[in-house]
């Protein structure tokens, strides 16, 4: 199962290998690809930390902490749900791809 962060559990995974979900609880996207995402997280490496991040919640945080490491945040999320892979050498990528588990895992 994907872990929920707050703000400060989202900065510690980005410094990390880590697989973040933005969404929000209302959006039916997101609860359609709560399974999927579930089974990621199940299937995932171990080194590779798969999180799940409420915008609804955290999101006004995310726009004060944008100066902390966060801006890419604030960029890349403009919808829901958004899945970014973050790599520990700062890099990132949004995910694009289909919405399946198999797909989401290469």
């Amino acid at each position: 199962m994907p872990r929920k962060v707050n703000v400060t559990g989202l900065q510690k995974a980005m410094a990390e290998d880590c697989v973040v979900q933005y969404y929000a609880p209302w959006c039916g996207y997101c609860k359609q690809l709560a399974p999927v995402y579930a089974h990621v997280a199940d299937q995932a490496p171990s080194n590779v930390h798969v999180v799940r991040f409420n915008m609804d919640k955290h999101g006004a945080e995310v726009k004060k902490a944008h100066n902390a490491g966060m801006t890419s945040v604030a960029q890349d999320v403009r919808g829901f749900p958004t899945v970014i892979m973050y790599k520990k050498d700062g890099t990132r990528a949004v995910y694009t791809g289909p919405r399946g588990a198999d797909s989401m895992l290469e």
